[in-house]
């Protein structure tokens, strides 16, 4: 596939948030697919920014959209919108009790800064641990736990932050070092989390990213 000459004022006037943007630009999408400038039509195994499983232009997103242009787009944070309101209600009919209130936010960066705040509040301590070769965003909080990106270069990261292995149970760097009760060995560790430990999980990312490594025989099928 040629690389679409429009690339190269891409090169000299975007800021690069990933290695290397794809060969093409989308001209159109839908579903599972994508269409670049020449007519090409790509299968998009990412569903969009990989958290989003619904496919391109999905008709009821598009009714929404359209609905909202003509009605009302942007407010202040201050303001509200009938929308707002009841989705916020509707989350909070899907939610265990005690959970009842939302935040709407832009992006999973956002989302995880405003996590590990309400975990501070919350515990009254500040120190949060980061597995091995995970992502939570980009922004100064959510980039000093994420280490699947170098740190080189950004100054300081957020205090009282530290970093733990990723569970990885076929080759586990910390088995050996797990204490558990002898009268069952395969059960919870002898030395729980302290009283006040409060744990945050961001979402599964299925797509691109590094493996924590050699999978296990057979899982391949190679």
């Amino acid at each position: 596939m040629n690389r679409d000459p429009l690339l190269e004022l891409a090169d000299r006037h975007l800021i690069r948030y990933v290695p290397e943007f794809a060969p093409f630009l989308v001209e159109r999408a839908r579903g599972s697919w994508v269409w670049d400038r020449a007519g090409n039509a790509v299968l998009d195994f990412t569903s969009g920014q990989i958290c989003s499983t619904i496919g391109h232009n999905h008709p009821r997103i598009v009714e929404a959209i359209r609905a909202a242009c003509d009605r009302v787009l942007h407010l202040n944070s201050w303001m509200l919108s009938e929308e707002v309101v009841r989705l916020a209600a509707r989350l909070a009919e899907l939610l265990p009790a005690p959970l009842g209130k939302t935040i709407f936010l832009n992006t999973g960066s956002e989302s995880n800064e405003i996590a590990m705040r309400i975990a501070k509040l919350a515990t009254g301590r500040f120190e949060i641990l980061g597995l091995e070769q995970s992502f939570h965003g980009l922004t100064a909080g959510a980039a000093s736990v994420t280490n699947s990106v170098a740190h080189r270069g950004y100054g300081p990261q957020l205090p009282g932050v530290f970093t733990i292995p990723a569970p990885y149970a076929y080759r586990c760097p910390v088995r050996s070092a797990v204490v558990r009760s002898a009268a069952d060995p395969l059960g919870p560790p002898a030395h729980p989390a302290p009283a006040g430990a409060l744990a945050l999980g961001d979402q599964l990312l299925c797509g691109p990213g590094p493996a924590p490594g050699d999978p296990a025989p057979g899982l391949t099928g190679g």
